[in-house]
């Protein structure tokens, strides 16, 4: 008896998980509490994240608004406040994907796996500590699609929240409108099966069809129409330089990804979800997949997507009779703590996303002590920092990169002779140079542009910590 209840570790029978999915909500929104105050704790008292400074420092336009909405709430909602919206954010879209998961009458056990996986990934962890796009997106998402899915609540007001979850980069828009037109689908689909009339049922079809092509154009016209008035972006970003490998494993190192025995466990989902009947998760894959080769801050949507096929596979994995009991229960330890591990060392990981105190008040300096027409160079992640502390230019951001730039940016850092590096900084009027702990870590003082500092032409006009201001004249 007890090795048949052991084999059945996963299974609904067993208690452990009868008491898991017992108090569900309650233990998600735990560890929920407890990854927030982990990275609240880890932050205090600077916003984290290239990203967050983007917000922070890019002007509010009326096109802008129509590209982020996170532009109008950092105009006038103190920094304090904002501090705490993205833990915010996460809560709510938890709350609601609860909420949804038993509208669909998704399994509780894919539900709970799913949030657990979700809540302690390293993408969500930094989507939802910083202040990211993505949060705003998924959040208005969840609103629409909750009130929606309510038969009591006028779907007039899920129109606002679905319009303004509009208001996004072309990547995200493009999910939002294939999800909108498979609930359409299936909507329109189930009224026509409820028909009895095989007449009615045969126009049903071809309002079905007609209603369904007519939904794809125009959600394609509208993307257009955004690309074209709004210049709207296909993805944000980069905000900082990008790995394909790190920025999808977070073991390697990464800004934030997936930890690698979640990957492991989603290639066996890939195989099995079919079977399961999960047929439209694997239409959302090539464009996300196709979507994070051409930029890693896709990463958050390629996130979900694996976070619910590893869900799936867990659940078979275990479900599944093994010859070795104590093989089936250590793998089953190893996979947890492999991944609780991984959010760990995300954590350890978190400072070096964040201004330090020192580069904060070397920024403000410059902001306090140089003309307001100099443009400052620094590694391309740190010149968020720098827009939004110090109010200069900088030569380089990963956002707006151009492929000449990068490579001017590139030539700077790595020149080992002042006949390279000397007429780059003339031509693009760089008159100053910001040199922070990280710069020196990744660059070194034997070559390249920290070892050319030593020329005359450059000069040191502040210093504290390792955090130097250079000028060149």
């Amino acid at each position: 008896m007890m090795k048949k209840k052991d084999q059945n570790l996963l299974r609904p029978k067993n208690r452990y998980i009868q008491f898991l999915l017992k108090y569900q909500k309650v233990i998600i929104l735990l560890i929920l509490l407890i990854t927030s105050l982990a990275s609240f704790y880890i932050n205090y008292p600077l916003i984290k994240g290239a990203e967050s400074y983007y917000h922070l420092s890019e002007p509010l336009t009326l096109l802008g608004f129509f590209n982020d909405p996170w532009l109008l709430l950092a105009s006038f909602i103190p920094e304090p406040i904002l501090f705490f919206l993205p833990p915010m954010l996460a809560l709510l879209s938890i709350l609601l994907i609860f909420q949804l998961s038993r509208t669909i009458n998704l399994p509780e056990r894919l539900t709970f796996l799913f949030l657990f996986f979700l809540i302690i990934t390293p993408a969500f962890i930094y989507t939802f500590t910083v202040i990211s796009a993505y949060s705003l997106f998924i959040s208005l998402s969840l609103v629409g699609l909750f009130l929606l899915s309510r038969k009591n609540v006028h779907k007039y007001y899920s129109i606002i929240t679905l319009a303004l979850a509009f208001c996004f980069d072309l990547l995200s828009g493009f999910l939002l409108s294939t999800a909108l037109i498979i609930i359409l689908y299936q909507h329109l689909n189930k009224k026509n099966r409820a028909d009895q009339k095989q007449k009615g049922q045969q126009n049903n079809n071809l309002n079905l069809k007609s209603t369904l092509i007519l939904a794809i154009i125009a959600a394609l016209a509208l993307l257009i129409l955004k690309k074209l008035i709004f210049n709207t972006p296909f993805i944000y970003g980069p905000y900082h330089a990008q790995q394909l490998l790190p920025d999808f494993i977070s073991d390697f190192g990464g800004l934030g990804g997936l930890s690698f025995f979640l990957i492991i466990l989603a290639v066996i989902g890939l195989a099995v979800a079919w079977k399961s009947k999960f047929y439209l998760a694997y239409l959302f894959m090539p464009v996300i997949v196709l979507a994070y080769l051409f930029n890693t801050q896709a990463i958050f949507f390629l996130g979900i997507w694996t976070i619910f096929f590893a869900a799936a596979g867990f659940i078979k994995l275990f479900d599944q009779k093994w010859t070795l009991l104590i093989i089936k229960q250590f793998t089953l330890l190893l996979l947890v703590l492999g991944m609780l591990f991984s959010t760990l060392t995300y954590f350890n990981s978190l400072t070096a996303y964040q201004p330090s105190e020192q580069a904060r008040d070397a920024l403000l300096w410059i902001e306090d002590h140089t003309d307001e027409d100099v443009i400052v160079f620094s590694l391309p992640e740190e010149s968020y920092y720098v827009s939004y502390f110090a109010q200069r230019e900088t030569f380089f951001k990963p956002h707006a990169q151009t492929q000449l730039t990068a490579n001017l940016t590139q030539a700077i850092l790595y020149s080992n002779y002042i006949q390279e590096l000397f007429p780059i900084l003339e031509e693009n009027n760089i008159t100053m140079l910001y040199i922070s702990p990280k710069m020196r870590s990744q660059l070194g003082t034997e070559q390249g542009l920290l070892f050319l500092l030593q020329n005359e032409r450059f000069k040191m006009v502040y210093s504290a910590r390792q955090t130097e201001v250079w000028t060149f004249d």
